[in-house]
């Protein structure tokens, strides 16, 4: 029986494959689940187990997010174990602390703030893709909004484990969201993650 921090390790490696794959996976079917099974495989976990700890997963995030609900959706019913997607178009910190309801996430129907979405619906483990709607200062500035957003799903669900997913590389960069931010602020978050029980970080960019 795995410990738990090493089983939560194990699952950021598989976690990291699928992340790094999505958008490959939308042009070729089959390939996301064929790599994570065989990450899965390689850390010798059966593809029932690796399904069971993803249905007691959630993922929170922006338009990235809602592409990856609709990939999950086009391959049935219970795919990876039917994991919650808490996604919304146009989702900011600003819209989650301002209670912003057009543009908050959802449980069960009902907009409502991402720590309490996750309290209520009870999920053992969020992953969290954000910053880029909320980029829109420095990125200490942002990494402030993302800590204390982090921060409030951690005091509702103390016990959640969270998972961190790099904020991706911008297209078109200007002003103030460009890489040179999205990079520093990669880091600081890898930083915060690595002094934090039970939280990790999902380093996408690397190679």
């Amino acid at each position: 029986m795995w410990q738990d921090e090493e089983k939560n390790k194990i699952y950021r490696k598989i976690l990291l494959v699928y992340l790094r794959t999505f958008i490959l996976c939308i042009l070729c079917g089959s390939l996301f689940c064929g790599l994570t099974a065989s990450a899965a495989k390689k850390n010798k976990i059966t593809e029932k187990e690796r399904n069971a700890y993803l249905s007691q997963s959630g993922f929170i995030g922006s338009s990235i997010g809602v592409g990856q609900k609709m990939y999950f959706n086009s391959k049935g019913k219970g795919f990876l174990g039917g994991p919650l997607m808490m996604v919304r178009g146009c989702y900011s910190f600003s819209n989650d602390s301002s209670s912003n309801r057009p543009y908050m996430i959802q449980y069960k129907g009902v907009p409502m703030k991402a720590r309490y979405a996750v309290k209520k619906s009870g999920i053992k483990r969020v992953v969290i893709c954000m910053g880029t709607n909320g980029m829109y200062s420095s990125a200490d500035a942002t990494f402030h909004s993302y800590k204390a957003y982090i921060q409030g799903i951690r005091k509702e669900s103390p016990h959640v484990v969270i998972f961190i997913e790099a904020m991706p590389p911008i297209r078109g960069e200007r002003s103030i969201l460009n890489n040179k931010n999205v990079n520093i602020l990669n880091k600081k978050l890898s930083t915060y993650c690595e002094g934090q029980k039970d939280m990790y970080f999902i380093d996408i960019n690397s190679v």
